[in-house]
């Protein structure tokens, strides 16, 4: 990712961390929100099936540990 492209990503994150959660609730992880929402926006889901499917912290059954070797 070139320093230009990281500015710009950082700048869209900002612009809309500030309108959806400009005080952020401590059980979410923002950021993490925002990649699965920007990943996922052409099947137009709600804030409640969003956050029904993240699978970052415990609970998850290891989903997103890396393989071993």
């Amino acid at each position: 990712m070139s320093k230009n492209d990281e500015v710009a990503l950082e700048a869209n994150f900002k612009s809309w961390q500030e309108k959806r959660f400009p005080v952020p609730p401590k059980d979410l992880n923002v950021f993490e929100y925002y990649c699965t929402e920007q990943f996922l926006r052409s099947y137009d889901l709600n804030d409640s099936q969003l956050k029904n499917g993240l699978v970052g912290g415990g609970k998850d059954g290891g989903v997103d540990l890396p393989p071993e070797n």
